[in-house]
């Protein structure tokens, strides 16, 4: 009887072990596993939200930059138009020296012959000519009391060009600008076509009176225009 009973005990406690176990990896098991999953998907899904925030973030602000990105694209356009048209620049100039300049009076606007842009040397031939120029040169091998002399390099001037820039799409017009008047005018005549919207780059300029004492004053100007297409 006892032995019976003893059987049945343990028979019960194993069919409720299996029971516990069969409820775990049936029931339990499988819901913990969705969850587990449903909780990596939610940090995977506020983790691609957090990264289209900062995305939109920075649309946003580029846009809010957009006027003023526009504002410096066309003021670029205006000082280096896509067309020479150098009789717009010699409009300008008589302009200037009309409507704000009253002491000055234009002598004569000069267009030279068109050029095409001329790249110069690329940073790397100017940082090779530098390791060239670095290496010390063969000589005789030296005595006991001779001690060797470590030459110092010349180091070229790097000119750094941007590859879009080339002969085909960049032109330069020399111009020759001479005006007459004041000294105090001409000097602001000068500096005014020199700041004014259309970029003419001064390169060289002379100067002479006609020898009266507060007489008038003749300046030349020497310089480029430009204009690159698109």
């Amino acid at each position: 009887m006892r032995n019976s009973l003893r059987l049945w005990v343990i028979g019960s406690v194993v069919t409720m072990a299996a029971l516990v176990a069969g409820g775990w990896f049936v029931g339990a098991q499988p819901l913990l596993a969705a969850a587990s999953s449903a909780s990596d998907s939610a940090n995977e899904i506020a983790a691609t939200n957090q990264t289209t925030q900062i995305r939109l973030a920075g649309l946003e602000k580029q846009s809010k930059d957009m006027a003023g990105l526009q504002a410096e694209v066309d003021k670029a356009r205006t000082a280096v138009p896509t067309s020479l048209d150098a009789n717009s620049f010699v409009e300008r100039i008589n302009q200037i020296a009309a409507s704000s300049f009253v002491t000055v009076s234009v002598v004569s606007v000069a267009p030279g012959t068109a050029q095409a842009y001329s790249p110069p040397a690329s940073v790397t031939t100017a940082e090779a000519a530098a390791a060239a120029a670095a290496q010390p040169s063969a000589s005789p091998s030296p005595s006991a009391s001779a001690a060797p002399v470590a030459a110092t390099p010349t180091v070229p001037v790097l000119a750094a060009t941007d590859p879009s820039i080339t002969g085909a799409n960049f032109t330069l017009v020399p111009m020759t600008v001479s005006v007459k008047g004041t000294q105090e005018g001409t000097l602001r005549f000068v500096h005014a076509v020199q700041t004014d919207t259309r970029l003419f780059l001064v390169t060289g300029y002379s100067l002479s009176t006609d020898g009266v004492s507060g007489g008038k004053v003749l300046a030349t100007l020497n310089g480029y225009i430009y204009a690159l297409k698109q």
